[in-house]
């Protein structure tokens, strides 16, 4: 058991977890919403869900994919690791080569340019 500088007992975590609600006026907060917390951010700093499933003590995956919730900035910075691994390929309208056949001729872009319109 944990103790305090003076050797006496803390008490109960959950009560003192309690408290700390009240004083903060959280009203919809409870003490398992922390280990929902701990999951995500072992997900997003890089963990993965057998190590989770493990931590958390969970027999079947599945019960651990409920635990896992990431942000929506994590998910956006995961998607964006992937721009600029390839170039933007589109069709542009004038042929650059006049002995070629008039078909489009492909030419690469940033991705910054397709969204914004620009060749």
């Amino acid at each position: 058991m944990i103790r305090r500088a003076d050797g006496r007992a803390w008490g109960s975590i959950r009560t003192a977890f309690d408290q700390a609600c009240t004083r903060a006026k959280l009203d919809d907060f409870r003490f398992h919403d922390l280990r929902h917390t701990y999951a995500s951010h072992f997900m997003m700093r890089g963990g993965n869900v057998a190590e989770l499933r493990d931590i958390l003590g969970h027999a079947d995956i599945k019960m651990t994919m409920r635990y896992a919730h990431l942000s929506p900035a994590h998910l956006r910075t995961t998607v964006n690791r992937m721009a600029g691994l390839t170039p933007v390929v589109r069709a542009v309208d004038k042929v650059v080569d006049k002995s070629a056949p008039k078909a489009p001729v492909l030419s690469t872009c940033s991705a910054h340019e397709v969204e914004s319109g620009r060749p």
